[in-house]
């Protein structure tokens, strides 16, 4: 059995998705209202979409949630709590299908022009080389929002080729709780041998309380309301550079 079970988010703690979340956004909502003004980057956005997508981002946890920047009005969201009222007022069966919008547009956008659609991600400085150390040194998990063959060509892309089975994505379980123990069972281990780094700490709240262990990752989209709770729960704040020692020692 593997002395360490390292887990790790992907959107803010691998790679920052911002542009393309931004522009499949966009069309995926031009589809779901049946139009088709649709962009092809960051650059054609107009200037109150691109504000309002960018005050949203780090808020939102899956695909489907962007529905909030086009059908809720409000010109700041202040905290999480704020988006969650917005986000209530959207029926469920509606972030679902514009979810399934999403990932379409995002496959299309993959199939007519891949390397287009791999250049609007960037990758953390210094995230490589933690995830080729947890790779060799550790079972390496991912548990994520993103769907499963992005997630997997995006590691592929920097020399992390993870099985399929070691990739828990949005249509796997319920939410990253319940993927953090379905990997417990495979690896038949305690709760608390499971290490796990996000950034958002509404990942890492329910996984604390189960007795995993767990850390806030400063240097993606983690905002200073999340951690300030982080702090209030007695979640770890970590640095990309603390990184290592939070998951291998």
């Amino acid at each position: 059995m593997c002395k360490y079970i390292s887990v790790f988010d992907v959107d803010g703690i691998i790679i920052d998705s911002t542009n393309e979340c931004l522009i499949i956004s966009w069309n995926a909502y031009q589809e779901y209202i049946g139009k088709n003004k649709f962009i092809n980057s960051i650059e054609e956005a107009n200037s109150d979409y691109d504000t309002k997508f960018r005050l949203t981002r780090n808020y939102v946890r899956a695909m489907g949630e962007y529905l909030v920047v086009f059908e809720c009005q409000y010109r700041q969201i202040d905290s999480q709590n704020e988006f969650e009222k917005n986000l209530s007022r959207l029926e469920k069966n509606n972030i679902q299908r514009y979810g399934e919008i999403f990932l379409k547009i995002r496959n299309d956008l993959k199939k007519k022009n891949y390397s287009s659609w791999l250049a609007l991600h960037s990758y953390y400085d210094g995230i490589q080389p933690v995830l080729k150390a947890c790779e060799e040194e550790a079972s390496l998990y991912i548990v994520t929002g993103k769907d499963r063959d992005s997630s997997i060509e995006l590691l592929a892309e920097i020399g992390i080729n993870i099985n399929l089975d070691r990739i828990f994505h949005m249509n796997l379980s319920i939410n990253k709780l319940e993927s953090l123990k379905k990997i417990a069972i495979i690896e038949n281990v305690d709760y608390k041998k499971i290490r796990f780094v996000d950034d958002n700490v509404t990942h890492l709240r329910g996984p604390q309380k189960e007795g995993f262990t767990v850390a806030l990752g400063d240097w993606g989209y983690a905002l200073p309301e999340h951690i300030d709770r982080a702090d209030k729960y007695g979640i770890p704040v970590i640095s990309i550079d603390d990184v290592l020692d939070f998951m291998l020692k």
